[in-house]
């Protein structure tokens, strides 16, 4: 599984973004495939999303503690936020599968 990149290049807009002030390694639990078996709280309807995300989820500690323990929660929080996304992309007339986007929030 691959890692996110740890850098000590540090600028004060980014320590204004970041909340993580230590240098270590972050935390990977594993895919959304990975962790549903571990969360009850995942309903059904959501195959499909899951088996083309293969990104690892991050330790609750490395996401600044968004929805604690409830990891499938928050993976499904960023799916919604995805959706969010594609559907102002479409209103706008943008292709979202040929633009990269950063959302901050």
């Amino acid at each position: 599984m691959s890692k996110p990149l740890i850098s000590s290049f540090s600028t004060d807009s980014l320590n204004s973004l970041i909340i993580k002030t230590d240098r270590t390694d972050f935390e990977n639990l594993g895919t959304i495939q990975d962790l549903v078996g571990k969360d009850v709280t995942l309903s059904t309807g959501f195959e499909d999303q899951m088996a083309r995300d293969r990104d690892p989820i991050p330790a609750s500690k490395d996401r600044e503690y968004y929805h604690g323990d409830y990891h499938v929660d928050w993976w499904k929080s960023g799916l919604r936020d995805l959706e969010g996304m594609q559907r102002a992309a479409s209103r706008a007339g943008i292709d979202f599968d040929t633009c990269r986007y950063y959302e901050l929030t």
